[in-house]
């Protein structure tokens, strides 16, 4: 098998990325790459799509195999260093190959000549201002010169959160983050019941740098528990799964994810965004979508992100179906992030929560940031409520009870987190065959 494998040819080795013009293929689509004249090191090269995406690569790739076949073959190439296995599903396993140079798009596309091979491609580092600032947006994000105005401070009220009673017991959350600051006091009561590095590959999920706090703070709104400070998280009896990923390289992402999915999340909380959805990272949004749960259906919830522009692509995360893309808005219901058809339902966004820099003081965090985690905790108490429901039967819940108005001129609504969870009990306690009760819908709630 291996002596029929198309070997690469010398010159192609030494060819240098600058010399030309590249291209991969995602979903099939050959994208086009221009070389841009900055290097990272001499380790990785920079190139630019056509739509303005910077994209670094390394001397790894990604490769696809469907469960049948073997990948003895992908250890025994001459360019192949080492390997391992990013994610593993009943139907097919996405490897790492780390390889002896950097011709990571060349030899991509000699991979995809082998018939055992569905696709192969480059370990991509999307580029941007950073992963998880979404909060710095100026009209989402806090700011020592926020007025109370800004902030919601009877949001809870707003989305009739206070109106609830169940907090989320039974029901395991993943947190997919830059790092997370456990030792903070208001973490003391938390149930982690798994944590790792997907970049390090340890289980050291403690932030390395003042910048990494955004992890600590999306905590804080779930699992806060700090009376002195009024600062009571929305599912403090849920567990918690930390996964610790500060970069956008594909493989950090497959394997974030499918760390959440091994570890048993029921809901996996993803409070930022990439600028382009790769085939790897969305294959494994969908397996962990048919899978998780036990089949039932993990749910995925993405920050639709806070450039105040429509997301209507399918060329991003949060525009795949299978996740759940959502909105924040302000205290007076005006959509302060991304909006369009590929979002799914909106939240309140600029809410307290613990601040990773100071132990003694409360922070705040905004846009799409905070605006996720709040349908987060949303779902974990109705999985809490009523463990047998599907994903399917979730979103269409989500979809019912959401409410247009005030969100003027938009295609999602508010939520309404007692009338889910209120939903989720009739189901529950009625024991129907239909997806939901008529009578659960009477009243909007509002």
């Amino acid at each position: 098998m291996i002596k029929t494998f198309p070997a690469i040819s010398i010159l192609l080795i030494l060819l240098t990325v600058q010399a030309r013009a590249e291209s991969f293929l995602n979903f099939g689509k050959t994208i086009k790459l221009s070389v841009d004249k900055t290097t990272l090191s001499s380790a990785q090269h920079l190139y630019r799509t056509t739509n303005a995406v910077t994209l670094a690569t390394a001397n790894r790739i990604l490769v696809r195999l469907e469960k049948n076949k073997t990948a003895l073959l992908l250890n025994h190439l001459d360019n192949v260093k080492s390997s391992e296995i990013l994610a593993d599903f009943p139907e097919f396993s996405i490897h790492l190959l780390y390889l002896h140079k950097n011709n990571a798009l060349n030899f991509a596309r000699e991979l995809m000549k082998h018939p055992d091979v569905v696709y192969a491609q480059p370990d991509f580092l999307q580029v941007t201002q950073g992963k998880f600032r979404f909060s710095d947006h100026p009209s989402a994000a806090p700011h020592s010169s926020s007025s109370s105005a800004d902030v919601w401070q009877n949001w809870k009220q707003a989305i009739h959160f206070s109106d609830t009673t169940t907090q989320g017991s039974g029901v395991k959350v993943a947190v997919i983050d830059d790092a997370f600051d456990l030792s903070h006091p208001a973490f003391k009561n938390i149930q982690l019941t798994f944590r790792m590095n997907s970049d390090s590959r340890t289980e050291n999920v403690s932030p390395k740098a003042d910048h990494e706090k955004h992890g600590t703070m999306v905590a804080g709104l779930l699992w806060a528990n700090w009376p002195e400070k009024k600062l009571h998280g929305l599912i403090p009896d849920a567990e918690m799964i930390a996964i610790a990923n500060q970069y956008n390289w594909t493989s950090a992402v497959v394997l974030s994810l499918y760390l959440a999915y091994i570890a048993g999340a029921d809901v996996i909380n993803c409070s930022w965004g990439m600028p382009m959805l790769m085939q790897p990272i969305a294959d494994t949004v969908k397996a962990i979508r048919r899978h998780g749960r036990n089949g039932k259906g993990s749910a995925i919830v993405f920050a639709a992100g806070n450039q105040r522009k429509p997301v209507d692509s399918a060329d991003t995360l949060q525009s795949m179906a299978e996740v759940t893309s959502v909105a924040a808005i302000d205290p007076q219901y005006r959509v302060i992030s991304n909006y369009g058809k590929t979002v799914d339902i909106a939240a309140p966004g600029l809410l307290a929560t613990t601040d990773p820099r100071n132990h003694n003081k409360v922070s705040y965090i905004g846009g799409s940031s905070s605006a996720a985690p709040v349908i987060s905790a949303t779902i974990a108490m109705i999985y809490s409520l009523s463990p047998q429901l599907t994903i399917s039967q979730v979103e269409q819940l989500l979809q019912k009870i959401s409410h247009p108005s005030p969100l003027k001129n938009h295609d999602f609504g508010l939520v309404n987190v007692k009338l889910a969870v209120n939903c989720a009990a009739l189901w529950n306690s009625k024991n129907s065959r239909e997806v939901f009760p008529g009578t659960c819908f009477s009243s909007k709630g509002y």
